[in-house]
């Protein structure tokens, strides 16, 4: 099972949201996520795609191996190859006591990976709210 996560600023700041989703080693998709986060900067978006993808976890499924974006920094402050900015102290503080202890692995994809997790981000500037998308194969 992998998460994949994404955040998107229409402008450096400007308006943002996440996505992301979830599936297993089969490529189908069980559950998505997408949302506004108002004005913010591209690397907020994605340290914050990636926060709301981790938190949401255990939503139905207890074995997932990896968490993959396309924000190298990002990648490379989950894993702890890299010391955040500050100002995100306090969400990978949250994000620790969530993965602390597991096997997960951080792995970075190119942007052409993540397409679907990029419309759900593109989407979720314009959204309400934080919305969630389970889905049932058949």
């Amino acid at each position: 099972m992998k998460v994949n996560f994404d955040g998107s600023s229409f402008g450096n700041p400007g308006p943002a949201g996440i996505g992301g989703l979830c599936h297993n080693s089969f490529r189908t998709s069980l559950w998505a996520f997408s949302g506004p986060l108002g004005v913010c900067d591209s690397s907020e978006a994605e340290v914050r795609a990636a926060y709301e993808g981790i938190k949401h976890l255990d939503r139905g499924v207890l074995d997932i191996s990896y968490v993959e974006g396309d924000s190298l920094n990002v990648i490379r402050w989950l894993r702890g190859s890299a010391k955040p900015p500050w100002r995100f102290w306090s969400l990978f503080d949250e994000i620790n006591d969530i993965v602390g202890g597991s096997s997960i692995a951080f792995q970075h994809v190119r942007k052409s990976a993540n397409g679907e997790e990029d419309c759900f981000a593109r989407e979720g500037v314009v959204r309400e709210e934080l919305e969630f998308f389970d889905f049932h194969p058949p």
